[in-house]
């Protein structure tokens, strides 16, 4: 009989240990804690109420301060990219700690984005991406296939709403920005327009005025062609064109809808602008806009295919992989061999640009 009940006990406490261990990894710390705080203060206080009570409520909160406690960051060169395909990078891109008066203002006008998270039917397409973009800077999105670059991007811009998350623009959600505003501060070229008119270049262009009202400011549109390299294109029709030649014209009623005081200010998104444009192109977009940037007032965040004009031209480079951020940092930091290899599969050598000493990519035979 003896040893009947202590095999029955066993078992009981094989299905507790296996009850508890199930109620701890859906509930996570906080579950932890109170299951086992209030145990082990009942065995070191005592069975009185007045004195656990008070006890298990400090011990708990002192365990659950200590569970989020960070860790050291192991960061540096490709500090990030060893995280797994299933584990996101939380670290945003600019830490407020330490900044000057000015630098927190500037801090305070840039974008914003936390937690951001996007299903798609049971399919997670973006999970948990935090990142912040910075005045004055060109950021790159890159990615494999599928990565979810375009949709960050969309997510970024308001154009699709996520299931978790916050995005901010100058200190304000964006959702609290009027439209009329918001498209003041914000311009967007996506890969595909499904715009079919019969209107003229200059038309297409003048549209990215309408936020600023009825009639486009000829000096603006003149500016914004010369630049673009779109004044060749005058009095075309826009359905006649090349793809390339739609993407400068697109390119330059974004700059129109961002002009004042003579440039562009606010927030530039462009999803993979060089797709269609010849190499001649491709080099006079890029400078464009780091020209642009470097007067601090605009930003852009530009999703690019070709990793070799993304280290060029990009002063930070957010590396996606299947919905996650995966690495982060400067072109010599994210565009390395293992990473590359890693996330994209492809088997790849790096050399070193001789002009600026960015990494450059090269498929092996």
């Amino acid at each position: 009989m003896g040893s009947t009940c202590r095999r029955w006990q066993r078992w009981l406490l094989l299905c507790s240990a296996v009850l508890v261990a199930v109620a701890v990894a859906i509930s996570g710390v906080i579950g932890f804690i109170g299951l086992v705080v209030p145990h082990l203060m009942r065995l070191w206080l005592g069975p009185d109420h007045r004195g656990l009570i008070p006890g298990s409520l400090l011990a708990g909160a002192i365990l659950l301060l200590l569970g989020r406690h960070p860790g050291p960051h192991r960061g540096g060169a490709g500090g990030d990219t060893g995280r797994s395909a299933h584990q996101p990078a939380g670290r945003p891109l600019v830490s407020v700690a330490g900044l000057s008066s000015g630098e927190l203002q500037t801090w305070l006008m840039n974008t914003a984005p936390r937690g951001l998270s996007l299903h798609l039917g049971k399919r997670q397409i973006i999970d948990n991406v935090s990142v912040a973009l910075r005045g004055g800077e060109m950021t790159a999105l890159i990615g494999p296939n599928a990565a979810g670059k375009s949709t960050l991007l969309r997510l970024l811009t308001g154009y699709l709403t996520p299931d978790s998350g916050t995005r901010h623009l100058a200190g304000k959600p964006l959702e609290a920005w009027s439209p009329e505003a918001l498209s003041r501060r914000r311009a967007v070229m996506l890969q595909r327009t499904a715009l079919q008119a019969d209107w003229t270049v200059e038309t297409v262009i003048a549209m990215g005025r309408s936020p600023w009202g009825a009639t486009a400011d000829p000096a603006v549109l003149a500016a914004v062609m010369a630049v673009t390299g779109c004044d060749g294109l005058a009095g075309r029709r826009y359905p006649g064109l090349s793809g390339g030649e739609q993407q400068r014209v697109q390119l330059a009623r974004c700059l129109a809808q961002l002009w004042r005081d003579g440039a562009p200010q606010g927030w530039l998104f462009l999803d993979e602008p060089t797709s269609a444009l010849d190499l001649y192109y491709q080099q006079h977009l890029l400078r464009l806009l780091k020209r642009l940037t470097a007067g601090g007032q605009l930003h852009v965040c530009v999703v690019l295919h070709d990793l070799n004009l993304a280290a060029l031209w990009a002063d930070r480079i957010l590396l996606l992989h299947q919905g996650h951020l995966v690495a982060q940092g400067t072109p010599q930091e994210v565009i390395q061999q293992p990473v590359i290899h890693r996330w994209y599969g492809a088997d790849v050598r790096l050399v070193q640009h001789p002009d600026n000493a960015v990494p450059q990519v090269y498929l092996a035979p």
